[in-house]
């Protein structure tokens, strides 16, 4: 399939549908400033999760870092 998929200029992401890739999107962007980007989701999701993705995020809370 490697093959394949090098033969055509492509990846595995190219066969997946780029909206169900952003909704399960796990990475936040790098901060830029002074501050710190903490996820807040329920506590059920934090606790079993191993990734929490864009669609269990309540807010997005940014702290100082000291």
């Amino acid at each position: 399939m490697d093959k394949v998929l090098t033969a055509h200029h492509m990846s595995v992401l190219d066969l997946l549908d780029p909206e169900e890739i952003n909704k399960r999107a796990s990475i936040l962007p790098p901060a830029e400033d002074d501050f710190e980007d903490v996820l807040l989701v329920e506590g059920a999701i934090a606790a079993v999760e191993p990734l929490i993705t864009k669609e269990n995020v309540k807010e997005i809370l940014r702290f100082k870092t000291a």
